[in-house]
């Protein structure tokens, strides 16, 4: 455990934290429940998001390594490639993005990319996305520069610290508003965010339910993902944790498929902006707060003892993405 601590302490620090906990009053009518958002649309640089308190841990690695270059990788869009960009450039390292080309148009992160002038490396299907990167690896170092790969999301044993750090950064949180037991809800893409969250209430007993809503995969798929990171932190450190308190993961709502919003998707980014003011994104938040109105309208995780027990607060997960939206403009309009 000594060393699993130390490890929580590798980090570059860049989240301006705590980031917020704020109770929604208007959308906690709607749903007859107490919901606060957890706030890490606001993590503090270049927009803020989720991926930021991954890449504390992923570009304190890279650095102890001394490298010059960071390659990650995503879909055109990608939160966690803008934010990738952004922290590399704050620490003067050359950003190189391999990203899948889905043709959406060159505003959103893709104009934020630019303007921090990242390297594009596009590929029209997801499989090449590997051999891509491992060309690029090979031209760099025969460049002379040395490369250190990021994976999809900040996902992987490092990543996942940052969600460690967070989920006892909200225990505190709720301690101070006197709130015990809490259900969260949050998007699940990479599964790096969630593993991590699992894996601290575990260790800690943090008193936390989690509901995920996949963005992309099968909810087999993703328990698969989030088991393989838990268990391989718990290896690496030699840790005691119980497997008990298990993630429910739903995958109904990925609509047409990742990046492609439904009408309901839409509806549920309206919902969270004409009710609070809160801005979601139409590949992540959208598709969670769209599960999570459906979850409550049709009872399906609610009554006493259950995931969405009225007695207890929701807390909605905000993992940013804002930057996405502007890419959607004919969808949101549309709708």
């Amino acid at each position: 455990m000594e060393e699993f601590k130390k490890a929580l302490t590798k980090r570059v620090s860049l989240v301006s934290e705590p980031t917020p906990l704020r109770e929604s009053k208007n959308m906690s009518d709607k749903l007859n429940q107490q919901l606060l958002i957890k706030e890490d649309d606001t993590t503090g640089i270049c927009l803020g998001g989720n991926k930021v308190r991954k890449l504390e841990y992923l570009i304190y690695d890279a650095l102890e390594k001394e490298v010059d270059t960071v390659i990650t990788t995503g879909g055109l869009q990608s939160n966690h490639a803008r934010l990738t960009t952004a922290i590399a450039r704050k620490y003067n390292l050359q950003p190189e993005l391999v990203l899948k080309d889905q043709g959406k148009k060159s505003n959103g992160n893709v104009l934020l990319n630019q303007l921090m002038d990242a390297n594009f490396h596009l590929v029209q299907d997801e499989k090449e996305i590997d051999q891509k990167i491992s060309q690029l690896r090979d031209e760099l170092q025969n460049q002379g520069n040395k490369a250190y790969t990021i994976p999809l999301g900040g996902s992987n044993v490092i990543g996942v610290m940052g969600y460690v750090r967070a989920a006892l950064e909200l225990r505190e949180q709720l301690d101070n508003r006197n709130i015990g037991e809490a259900t969260v809800v949050l998007p699940v893409g990479s599964g790096g965010t969630l593993a991590g969250l699992v894996l601290a209430n575990n260790l800690w007993d943090l008193n936390l339910n989690f509901v995920g809503i996949s963005v992309s995969r099968s909810k087999d798929t993703m328990n698969n993902l989030i088991s393989e990171f838990v268990d391989e932190v718990v290896d690496k450190y030699s840790l005691n944790v119980s497997r008990e308190n298990i993630p429910k993961i739903f995958d109904e709502f990925v609509g047409p498929g990742y990046g492609i919003p439904d009408e309901d998707t839409i509806d549920a980014i309206k919902f969270a902006a004409k009710a609070e003011g809160v801005i979601l994104d139409p590949v992540y938040t959208g598709k969670a707060m769209k599960g999570l109105l459906h979850l409550k309208e049709t009872n399906t995780l609610s009554g006493p003892g259950s995931s969405f027990d009225p007695e207890h607060p929701i807390i909605f997960w905000h993992t940013g993405g804002m930057p996405a939206v502007f890419a959607y403009e004919e969808e949101c309009k549309n709708n």
